[in-house]
């Protein structure tokens, strides 16, 4: 009897799906225009994820930026109509989104510089705590190596001298392994960026996770 239940059980399922690919190949059939195919790929988007809920805020957003003109469209269509992947229009959606906010941004001094700052900081702490964690037993020493480093690269800004000097010093400063000096390159190129932006001791942008 319970074979026969899960038999039953599996027919009801695979039925259901049956429907749902010959609705699914019916609309993508039907369209002809590139709206009607935009509307086809926006209909069955996966609902999980959130993806449908989130989607309409996404459009909007994107539509305010003009976003969604023709050859959005085709490139939309033709990237995504036939690819099989549901998920494929929103990550197309999400993408392009996301190529006009930096597009728009970098039109903006003001926006350019908070931008550009905000990238300095992860970049310093993520280099930060990538070191602190490869050289669990010199984390002290590291941390003060870095600190110092920071603020030189702070106040070499100031005094006029370029990125591209300070990344030289870094890159010849001897007893380094290559790895260190990299990290170490890069807690540098940050420090000068935040200086330049502003932020005049940039181990003040130092995130204390633990």
């Amino acid at each position: 009897m319970k074979i026969v239940s899960y038999v039953l059980a599996l027919t009801f399922f695979l039925s259901g799906c049956g429907a749902v690919s010959y609705q699914k190949a019916k609309d993508q059939s039907s369209a002809t225009t590139l709206q009607e195919k935009r509307d086809v790929l926006i209909k069955w988007m996966p609902s999980h994820n959130g993806q449908q809920q989130n989607f309409p805020k996404i459009r909007d957003e994107l539509l305010r930026y003009n976003g969604e003109n023709s050859e959005f469209l085709r490139n939309l269509i033709n990237e995504c109509y036939n690819s099989g992947n549901d998920e494929c229009a929103y990550d197309f959606y999400v993408k392009e989104l996301n190529n006009k906010k930096d597009e728009f941004c970098s039109k903006n001094p003001d926006c350019a510089k908070d931008r550009e700052t905000s990238q300095a900081i992860n970049d310093l702490n993520r280099t930060y705590y990538l070191v602190m964690a490869r050289n669990q037993y010199d984390q002290a020493e590291f941390d003060l190596t870095i600190r110092q480093l920071c603020k030189a690269a702070g106040v070499g800004q100031r005094r006029g001298i370029p990125l591209r000097q300070i990344e030289d010093d870094v890159n010849q400063q001897p007893g380094l392994s290559p790895e260190i000096r990299g990290q170490l390159r890069d807690v540098s190129v940050s420090c000068w960026v935040l200086s330049k932006n502003g932020v005049l001791d940039g181990t003040t942008e130092i995130k204390n996770i633990y």
